[in-house]
């Protein structure tokens, strides 16, 4: 997957919200309109976590992405390549969270800590793996959060190394 798709599939995406309103977003896409479409709170559940996954994305994780072309492409790789693996990880998780809900927050960092791992591993290893790392773990984190919102305060990722940029040709004064 090239930038130029990352950025249409994302527009798409922008698009998708835009054209539904906040109304039919809530009344279809919520829990309760999903359950209310006959979907069981399980998925229901798995849906808003994909969506919110999706608004990571296409937000803060496109920006950190956009920086860099070697990041972008390091963690496009990584997405195609590690889709089966991150994949059985989220079916742990979804397993773990039926027999023991009490113990979602654990379970919850570990797919976090998971996909933080395949991020920095995988393709990124070489490249950019801290930043990488941080873009694994907070797309499993809005995932998790999104059934789970109390486990927000106790659910942690590495904090992203934001590089300031260097204004050479600003004149002093401004």
């Amino acid at each position: 997957m090239n930038f130029l798709v990352s950025v249409h599939t994302l527009s798409g995406f922008a698009n998708f919200y835009s054209c539904l309103g906040p109304q039919n977003i809530y009344n279809c896409f919520s829990l309760v309109g999903l359950v209310g479409l006959n979907k069981s709170p399980q998925d229901a559940y798995a849906y808003q976590g994909y969506l919110a996954d999706w608004r990571f994305k296409c937000g803060a994780g496109f920006f950190a992405v956009y920086e860099s072309t070697t990041f972008t492409s390091c963690t496009q790789s990584t997405y195609v390549n590690y889709n089966t693996d991150m994949g059985k990880i989220l079916n742990n998780y979804k397993m773990n969270i039926t027999a023991d809900p009490n113990n979602a927050c654990k379970y919850a960092q570990n797919l976090m800590d998971s996909y933080a791992s395949i991020y920095r591993n995988g393709t990124c290893r070489a490249t950019d793996a801290n930043n990488a790392q941080w873009y694994g773990c907070e797309s499993g984190r809005e995932y998790t959060n999104a059934q789970f919102k109390h486990c927000s305060h106790s659910t942690k990722c590495i904090q992203r190394q934001f590089t300031v940029p260097h204004f050479s040709n600003v004149p002093d004064g401004i």
